[in-house]
């Protein structure tokens, strides 16, 4: 397969489950649309993630002294996302990251504690106008 139909093959991929990840852009915080998600997949900058009835989207980041994977989006089916957990953590170890974050709502915390995760902080966001 050559780069481009790589690519083709991506971005059709990103496109069949759009439809699942569009709730968890309408409610987040950053002002990202879907189609700058798919840029950035389609960049090799974030990771596209599919399962039979899930969809995420994953970064991963550089700190000054770790690496961790930040799960950016997630959508479909709850328990295929969460079953979806021991690859993310196996792609984690891949990538030399010491850990994975997830920016999402409130409920994650309830849904994940099984696996380890804890509430490390509550991250807010409020919008400031420019007088537009």
């Amino acid at each position: 397969m050559t780069q481009r139909e790589a690519l083709l093959a991506l971005s059709a991929k990103f496109d069949s489950v759009a439809h699942l990840l569009q709730p968890a852009v309408d409610a987040g915080y950053a002002g990202l649309t879907l189609d700058d998600y798919k840029e950035r997949v389609m960049l090799g900058d974030m990771q596209l993630w599919v399962g039979d009835a899930y969809a995420g989207v994953t970064e991963v980041l550089n700190y000054p002294n770790s690496r961790v994977v930040l799960v950016h989006l997630a959508g479909g089916e709850l328990e295929p996302i969460i079953a979806a957990d021991s690859e993310l953590v196996e792609f984690a170890k891949l990538v030399g990251a010491t850990g994975i974050e997830i920016i999402g709502r409130r409920g994650w915390v309830r849904a994940l504690a099984d696996r380890g995760y804890r509430e490390a902080a509550v991250h807010l966001f409020k919008e400031v106008s420019h007088g537009q």
